[in-house]
């Protein structure tokens, strides 16, 4: 039978982000908030934040970005934007 060589595991923790400190949560969260917040005019259309965008501009995850804006109090907008704007 032949011999197998496993590599030994590699845990990923080499690309991963370090945790967050309370501070740091606390600021990134308001820093967060203010972004999703913000308008912005393109092509002369007044634009708000998607949590998308929001996570790019902070390279954060979709997921982290969604709890770190609910945990600022932030109120999110249906996909879409707000039925008004159209």
């Amino acid at each position: 039978m032949a011999e197998h060589h496993h590599r030994p595991r590699q845990s990923g923790s080499a690309n991963r982000r370090p945790t967050l400190n309370s501070m740091d949560r606390v600021a990134l969260r308001a820093a967060m908030a203010t972004a999703y917040d913000a308008v912005t005019v393109r092509k002369g259309k007044e634009r708000r934040g998607s949590v998308r965008s929001v996570a790019d501009q902070f390279d954060r995850s979709y997921g982290q970005t969604r709890t770190l804006l609910l945990e600022a109090g932030v109120k999110l907008r249906t996909r879409g934007g707000s039925a008004g704007s159209h």
